[in-house]
């Protein structure tokens, strides 16, 4: 950085990792990054150095996060680059038009199948597993609401996703739909009767939604 600065900007992973951002799939040995004046490239262990965006906008040295956000993909895979678009969405970093107009901006292999990607951001995703989890049950087809709260009377749980209004589907946490706080080890001494009531609300869901249908 301190060779080129002021010529080139970080970018793809390597600016994500300095906005606090997941780096999906990448190599982080190899530094990216983008020059911000002209059109010639080089690579060498360690360094990539990329061509510049134009109208992409740097700060501090570091380009334009949703510019990133698409980079990344380019170089690691298009679902790097949708890890990352949940997680600056559930932060509040971007919004939907940045994703977008970013894709706009950025042209490289991989471009055309990121954009069509990003359009599914979601910022309710918690983890990088939860985005690919995601992702792979739309692809199969199916119904997905990420996020559900279950209420069973004065209970309350939120459930990962809720599958076709009748799935109840955790992805990450060592105790199902609740932990005492994040990264917690020590089972919650009220887990069965945690399940068995998460359990119940959920087949009362389905029971009224399969009425509802009938119904209609």
């Amino acid at each position: 950085m301190v060779a080129y600065e002021g010529r080139a900007a970080a970018s793809h992973h390597s600016a994500l990792v300095l906005h606090g951002l997941p780096a999906y799939t990448a190599d982080l040995r190899q530094v990216h990054l983008t020059r911000t004046a002209d059109t010639w490239s080089r690579r060498r262990p360690g360094l990539t150095l990329h061509q510049m965006v134009p109208d992409a906008a740097t700060t501090d040295g570091v380009i334009d996060l949703g510019v990133a956000v698409v980079q990344a993909g380019c170089v690691n895979g298009s679902m790097a680059a949708l890890v990352a678009a949940d997680a600056a969405l559930h932060h509040g970093r971007l919004g939907h038009d940045d994703l977008q107009r970013a894709g706009d901006l950025v042209m490289g292999p991989r471009s055309a199948v990121i954009r069509a990607l990003l359009r599914h951001a979601d910022g309710s995703a918690e983890s990088p597993g939860e985005t690919r989890l995601r992702h792979a049950l739309q692809m199969m087809g199916f119904s997905v609401r990420p996020q559900v709260r279950i209420v069973d009377g004065s209970f309350v749980a939120v459930v990962d996703f809720l599958v076709e209004d009748c799935l109840a589907v955790e992805f990450d946490g060592f105790v199902p739909y609740g932990r005492p706080r994040a990264f917690a080890t020590e089972v919650t001494p009220a887990l069965p009767l945690l399940c068995r009531r998460v359990e119940r609300a959920l087949m009362l869901a389905a029971n009224r939604s399969l009425t509802s249908r009938a119904g209609s």
